[in-house]
């Protein structure tokens, strides 16, 4: 198993976005497309950046669009048709708990955001990342705009409608992990406050899993027969 945290361990009191663009990302990135190649795609090596994001009153935009309208749905609205996941993992994600903001231009589907509390089973890897008790946070994940939207404000008055409600429930922190492949994402989330707290990498080949975690010198290894995470980590950080 490459040591990605090795690998990255001198750029690490980087900022996300110079991390995302140094030689060893670089590195790692062709790496990853030579192993998805070379297995025909049933292999994937993946680096994650965790992060955390403050909650703070100037987040919101100051001027919202008015053509967008965000609001939290659940399982039976019709409007879950017309995401990019299928119904089989829209209904997981409703059954689990987790809260679904979506947002609208002319009654058009335009984007969503999910939210899950006190954990997230990750659907890339097999892993369980687990909140701290006190951080008074959430997970978010599968921020998707829709490529029509991409160019507009749909993306920053979906994140202010999502920020507004989190104030409302005492939330202080948004937490989540992006790909160091997935610089848009990560420059997104710079400008938010969202600061780097850990990194892990994952190589999967059906059911074998090998990853490097926060904290741990040496690979973890697992077999696993199901889709069921079969490592929990836990989000270190002290709030």
């Amino acid at each position: 198993m490459l040591n990605s945290g090795k690998m990255l361990a001198t750029a690490t009191k980087l900022p996300m976005t110079k991390l995302a663009a140094s030689r060893s990302a670089k590195l790692l990135y062709w790496i990853s497309r030579a192993i998805s190649i070379c297995t025909n795609g049933r292999a994937i090596f993946q680096v994650y950046l965790l992060c955390a994001q403050p909650i703070k009153k100037n987040n919101l935009l100051p001027h919202p669009s008015n053509k967008t309208e965000v609001k939290k749905i659940n399982a039976s609205n019709p409007l879950s048709s017309q995401f990019p996941r299928n119904d089989l993992v829209n209904n997981g994600r409703f059954s689990r708990g987790h809260v679904c903001f979506a947002a609208t231009v002319k009654e058009s589907f335009a984007g969503h955001i999910w939210l899950a509390f006190k954990y997230y089973d990750e659907d890339e890897v097999h892993c369980k990342f687990t909140l701290p008790d006190n951080a008074q946070g959430v997970w978010d994940y599968d921020v998707y705009v829709a490529p029509n939207f991409r160019l507009t404000r749909v993306a920053k008055t979906l994140w202010d409608t999502v920020n507004k409600h989190l104030l409302e429930n005492n939330i202080s922190w948004t937490f989540s992990r992006i790909s160091i492949f997935n610089p848009a994402s990560i420059q997104s989330h710079e400008r938010l406050g969202a600061v780097h707290i850990g990194t892990c990498s994952f190589l999967r080949w059906g059911s074998l899993q090998i990853a490097l975690l926060p904290g741990r010198k040496l690979p973890y290894i697992t077999l696993s027969k199901t889709q069921t995470p079969s490592i929990e980590l836990k989000i270190p950080i002290k709030t």
